[in-house]
């Protein structure tokens, strides 16, 4: 592999600033002041919950039936 000097570099930076969509939407979720989030646990948001693995500031309140929410 060639190198013209600057793509190792880029690499280590783009790769720092990339963030999953989960991440960008608890990061978004945590400036507005968000401590709680109800939901029913399903596949179409499992990045999201996955981000939220582990972070003392805000949780995930499972409910069983999307009314209880």
């Amino acid at each position: 592999m060639i190198y013209l000097g600057w793509e190792p570099i880029c690499e280590r930076w783009f790769k720092n600033l990339m963030m999953s969509a989960g991440q960008a939407i608890v990061k978004a979720l945590r400036v507005e002041g968000v401590r709680y989030i109800y939901g029913v646990v399903g596949s179409a948001y499992l990045e999201i919950l996955d981000s939220m693995y582990g972070q003392d500031d805000i949780s995930f309140v499972g409910c069983r039936h999307e009314q209880g929410a």
